[in-house]
Formats: structure tokens, C-alpha cells, sequence
């Protein structure tokens, strides 16, 4: 069996403690009324035991991938191996819940290879709450699965015509929409055939015998009658705080956010979290309504590993005096974020931060006076993230290019009060003026039209000065698409990077002071050895203001010492420290031709 990973698996969390925590920062950022969920392949040999894990992290639904899946345009292997068979995948999921009693804890949609209401029929049948569909939508656009999508060569022209020229999203949608409700027609007459009336009847029922040639489906129907179902049996979750909702640590937390909320003065709040004093769900609630008072800034004391810190709140500045917990400053957008050492009780809590720090974020700028750990900055959108000392690793992974000034000048108010049909009516009425200014150009001149808008764009800028302690992580910059990230070395390390350097960069670079060799480089990137006058401007600006940043700070006594020295160096002579850097860059696709 083929195996589908990317070349370095993306570990987004490296242990099952941390599915909760990750739930938890969604459940921060989203708030109690959005679904969380997570998609299961069914090529697993654990495959229940991911299943049961995923529900005990609180997760409120779980996709299985099943079958060929995919668009019709991957590869045969891959199509014919993906995962087991849909309905055997939904029977031993919906098992594997009922037995830890957490069946009614999560819902569970099932998908790949479903192309009939009658296959339907059996996904419900054998225990899935709901049944996705990716290619039979297809159907309905004329697509016959020639899985020449990528090639240009759509038989059908779906993917072949150009711009302006595709089917017209409404009259498709019409379509897709027909067929789905003729499938619902014919699930409601096999649902009465068998003397069922209820979404509730048909879920998990398995009151027939199957006789056919598929082993999958014998496994599934085949080998016994199902006198009763598996009992769900309950188990008492209240007292973990992943099934929590907000309103339910709202209301037991009451009396203590009351009294963080009295210490508000205009628009600042000061929090001392007393190393253990405050939870993680306690301190987020605080700041979030915090925030509902007025509150723009915000002064964190004494921090010791709480979570989710800042996610979710809309503010403008957050100083956080200790140890940064896991999933903190996820999504956050237009902050200025800074992390400080601090002394409790003459015990030097240091300014660090765990895993998965500021996933997906936006922010103006987040300075951490200390080590960050694996995943910091994932996602990361703009912005600019300074680093006193040394990263984990896969930092920076999939690092994107910045967000389009088109999308800033977007009111999303204006579309609060609108109703579904309204906005589908905007967003029709944009696409078909696109359409015909394609209609009325050039394919190339059309192109062009992107170019200034590409331009406008603020890549994200990530600036770590590296501690004596350690080096960079493995995989530094993983995927990255067009982020910039710098390492100063200011230790002077011997050996400064990791292994896997910028793997599978699509754009963007990094620049690198210290001995780089080329077995440390990844997949598909290159070393330069010299920088142009834009690199040498470029890097001057960001080293003067990581000193500024850092250099006041009392982080401790030898990168005091070292960061110092650094400092004196560069003003002193910068061509110093300027000449033993490297560049990494993406490898073009005619350097990739000429390697081959």
C-alpha cells in the first residue's frame, strides 16, 4: 500500500495529551456554538483507537476517509489504495465509540466512494450520523472521471476552459443541489421499506444479513444477526474541562473573573496569575470579556504555562511576565505581543514559550525574550516575530506570504445583518464582473491584473538571535510560501541549524549566519553564498531592531553578555557580522530539470 504522507510527516501535535489542547484553543477562538472536528484515513492499523482518542479530546465530530476518495485526478495507486471500505470503516468507528461509551459524545460523518443513495443507505446503516460526497457531485457538471484534472485535458472542458469561461457557478450549484435532494428522496423510501421513520432509526441499525461476494461487507452484515445494539454507555465527562462549555466556567468561575474585572482602569487591565492562581479556560474567559468592557492592553504577571493566552481576544497589546503555555496567541491578529522573564519569590520564572505558539496568527508583532518550542509561528499570515533566543522544531512551517491589502479593505461588518441570499447575490455579482473583464482581455493581461495586488502584500518576518543553550530545531521553515526567516547566531554556535533546512519551500528565504552545510539543506532548496544591496538593507533594518527589542531586557547573564557583544560588533562594523551569513531560496523548476 502506497504510503500518502507528505515526505516529512506534519507533526501538528507530537502526543494525544495535546488533541485537547489544540480543541481548546479552537473552542477559545470560536466560542461554544461552532463544530470542531477532525478527519480519520482509513489506511491505519489503529484506526478505532484514533477514532476513540479524537472523541476523548473533545472533538465534536470525526470525518472518516474512506474508499478511493480524492478529485478523480490522483494517481490509480492512490485511488485504489486510499482506505478500507466505507461502510466496514463506519461500522468499527461507531463499535469502538459505543464500547468507551462515547458515542453520544461525537458525531461521525463517513466519506470516499459513496456514489448512490442506496450505498448511502448502508453507511447510515452501518453507523456513521452522516455521509459525505466529494466526486458524485461532479456527476452533474458532465465530469465521467477521466482523472485528467491536472492535465489541461478535461474531456468535458470543466477544467480545461479558461477563466470566465467555466460553468456558471449558479446553474452548477442548481444542479448539485437537485441531485442531493432526489438522494434524500430515495433514503426516505428505503427508510420506510424498512419500517424506519427517524434519522435516529436508521443510524447504526443492522437488523438484515449479507450474503454477497464483498469480505468487507460479510465482515460488517454477514456473519450475525444484531439482536440489540451495542449499549452507549455514558461515562461521566463533567468534571473534564475539555467538555466544558464557556458559560458553564463562566458561571463557576464567577465570583474570581468578577474581581480581575473590578482592577480595570480605562482601557488597561493587570492580571497577576500568582504562578497557579488562575486556570487557562479562567484567564481567557477574563480577557475576552475584558475586552467587552473596553479593555485594549493587558499585563499578565507571574504566568506559568497557562494555555491560550490571547486567543480569541481582539486587543490591541499583550505583556505576558513568565512561561507561555501551549496553543497561546493562536489566530491572533493586529497585537502587539511581548514575553518577559519574571522573578516569583527570588525564583526567575524564564520567558518561554511551549508548543504551537502562535499557530495561524496575524499579529502585529510578537517578541519572546526567550526559547520558543516546536511548531511557533505555524500557519504564521504577517506579521513580524522576534525570538531572543532558539527555536524547536518544524518553526515557521508553512509559513505564508502575507495577507492580500484587498482582503484588509473588506468590511466584514457590512455583511453581519445580511441574509444568505443577499451575500450570495454579492458574491455572484463580483464573480461575473471578473468574468467579464477576462472576457473583454488577454489571458495574460488578465494575469497581470494580480501582479500590483501580489505586491501589496506584507510577507511575515522571523528573526531569532539563538541562546548558548541550543541550536535550531529540525525542519526550520518546513513548506514554507513565502515568509522570511533570519538567524542571527549570536552566540556565535559552531553549529547554529538542525537538519532539513527550508525542506520543500515553495518561495520565500531565510538567511542564515553561521556554518550552514549543504547535507543540513532540505528538499527542493539551494545555498547562496553572498547577499545583494536589498538583502544587506533588508537585514540591517531587522538586526537593529531586534537589538532595540532585546537589549534592555534582563534575560540572563550570558546572553546578556553575548547579545551585547553583538550589538557592539554590528554598530561598530556590520560588514562583520553581514559577511558570515548564507541565503536559502527555493530551487527553480528549470534547476530542478537540469538536476533530474
Amino acid at each position: 500500500m502506497r504510503n500518502l504522507n507528505a515526505p516529512n510527516p506534519q507533526h501538528l501535535q507530537y502526543s494525544i495529551e495535546e488533541l485537547p489542547m489544540r480543541v481548546e484553543s479552537l473552542r477559545a477562538l470560536l466560542g461554544d456554538t461552532k463544530l470542531i472536528g477532525a478527519d480519520v484515513y482509513g489506511t491505519a492499523w489503529n484506526f478505532p483507537d484514533i477514532v476513540v482518542a479524537l472523541a476523548k479530546a473533545g472533538f465534536d465530530y470525526v470525518t472518516i476517509k474512506a474508499g478511493d476518495g480524492s478529485t478523480g485526478a490522483a494517481h490509480l495507486i492512490d485511488l485504489k489504495n486510499r482506505g478500507l471500505n466505507v461502510v466496514y470503516l463506519a461500522h468499527i468507528a461507531d463499535i469502538a465509540l459505543r464500547r468507551e461509551g462515547l458515542r453520544e459524545k461525537i458525531s461521525i460523518i463517513a466519506e470516499g466512494g459513496v456514489l448512490d443513495s442506496f450505498h448511502m443507505f448502508l453507511v447510515l446503516l452501518a453507523g456513521a450520523d452522516f455521509v459525505g460526497m466529494g466526486m458524485r457531485t461532479l456527476h452533474p457538471l458532465g465530469c465521467t472521471l477521466c482523472q485528467r484534472c491536472h492535465t489541461g485535458q478535461c474531456a468535458w472542458g470543466i477544467t480545461s476552459r479558461q477563466y470566465g469561461y467555466r460553468i456558471d457557478p449558479e446553474q452548477g450549484s442548481r444542479m448539485i443541489v437537485n441531485m442531493i435532494k432526489s438522494f434524500h428522496k430515495d433514503l426516505e423510501g428505503l427508510a420506510a421499506g424498512l419500517g424506519m421513520s427517524t434519522h435516529a432509526d436508521v443510524v447504526g441499525s443492522r437488523r438484515f444479513r449479507y450474503h454477497g461476494k464483498d469480505p468487507l461487507l460479510f465482515e460488517t452484515f454477514g456473519k450475525k444477526d444484531f439482536d440489540s445494539q451495542i449499549k452507549v454507555i455514558p461515562i461521566n465527562v463533567k468534571e473534564l474541562s475539555i467538555f466544558k462549555t464557556e458559560n458553564e466556567i463562566k458561571e463557576k468561575k464567577s465570583q474570581l473573573i468578577d474581581s480581575l474585572l473590578d482592577k480595570i482602569e480605562g482601557d488597561f487591565l493587570k492580571i497577576d496569575i500568582g504562578v497557579n492562581k488562575i486556570d487557562s479556560h479562567t484567564l481567557n474567559i477574563t480577557m475576552k470579556e475584558a475586552v467587552k468592557k473596553g479593555v485594549k492592553r493587558f499585563i499578565l504577571d507571574n504566568v506559568m504555562g497557562q494555555r491560550m493566552i490571547g486567543t480569541g481576544v481582539n486587543c490591541d497589546e499583550i505583556i505576558v511576565n513568565g512561561l507561555v503555555g501551549n496553543q497561546s496567541f493562536a489566530f491572533v491578529r493586529d497585537v502587539k505581543i511581548n514575553v518577559l522573564p519574571c522573578r516569583n519569590n527570588n525564583i526567575l520564572i524564564p520567558a518561554n514559550v511551549q508548543v504551537g505558539v502562535a499557530n495561524t496568527s496575524n499579529p502585529k508583532e510578537i517578541n519572546i525574550a526567550g526559547h520558543v518550542n516546536d511548531l511557533f509561528a505555524a500557519y504564521s499570515v504577517s506579521g513580524t516575530f522576534r525570538v531572543a533566543k532558539s527555536g524547536g522544531v518544524r518553526n515557521l512551517l508553512l509559513m505564508k506570504a502575507g495577507i492580500p491589502e484587498e482582503w484588509n479593505r473588506i468590511k466584514i461588518d457590512n455583511f453581519k445583518d445580511k441574509e444568505n441570499d443577499d451575500i450570495l447575490k454579492e458574491l455572484l455579482r463580483k464573480y461575473h464582473s471578473r468574468k467579464a473583464k477576462r472576457i473583454n482581455m488577454k489571458w495574460s493581461t488578465f494575469l497581470r491584473t494580480f501582479e500590483g495586488k501580489l505586491n501589496e502584500r506584507k510577507a511575515p518576518i522571523a528573526v531569532y538571535g539563538l541562546g548558548v543553550e541550543r541550536g535550531m530545531g529540525d525542519y526550520f521553515m518546513e513548506y514554507a510560501q513565502g515568509g522570511i526567516g533570519i538567524i542571527l547566531n549570536i552566540p556565535n554556535l559552531e553549529k547554529p541549524m538542525g537538519y532539513y533546512i527550508c525542506s520543500g519551500m515553495s518561495a520565500g528565504a531565510a538567511y542564515i549566519r553561521g556554518n550552514v552545510l549543504n547535507s543540513q539543506l532540505g528538499v527542493g532548496v539551494k545555498k547562496i553564498e553572498y547577499l545583494t544591496e536589498n538583502d544587506i538593507d533588508f537585514l540591517l533594518l531587522e538586526i537593529e531592531n531586534f537589538i532595540k527589542t532585546f537589549i534592555n531586557i534582563d534575560i540572563d547573564r550570558t546572553y546578556n553578555e553575548h547579545l551585547k557583544n553583538f550589538a557592539n560588533t554590528f554598530h561598530k562594523n556590520s560588514n562583520d557580522i553581514l559577511k558570515d551569513f548564507c541565503k536559502i531560496i527555493p530551487i527553480t523548476t528549470n534547476e530542478m530539470r537540469s538536476n533530474e
